[in-house]
């Protein structure tokens, strides 16, 4: 589901809702180049050091959401898309 004007960090903003199996999997919010230094550290200040840094993207795996930086957004996954997850991080480094 795409929904035009999320709003997020003060900003509406392009967020897609990822379902399967009528569960929410996961989400992508889009964000601008030019924020994501700043985003990083925010996230850095919500949930720590990214366990997974590539130039690509930085993955917080604990809070289950990275930020990716080759296409600019933010992604937030449910538990049960964890392990695909944390398999594209690993081996991305």
């Amino acid at each position: 589901i795409d929904c035009e004007g999320f709003d997020m960090a003060g900003r509406k903003r392009l967020a897609e809702f990822v379902y399967g199996d009528e569960k929410l999997y996961f989400v992508w919010v889009l964000v601008e180049p030019e924020e994501l230094d700043g985003i990083e550290l925010a996230m850095v200040q919500e949930y720590g050091s990214a366990k997974y840094v590539s130039p690509d993207f930085s993955a917080f795996t604990e809070a289950r959401a990275a930020l990716r930086k080759d296409v600019p957004e933010i992604l937030f996954y449910a538990p049960i898309a964890s392990a695909q997850f944390e398999a594209w991080f690993s081996q991305a480094q």
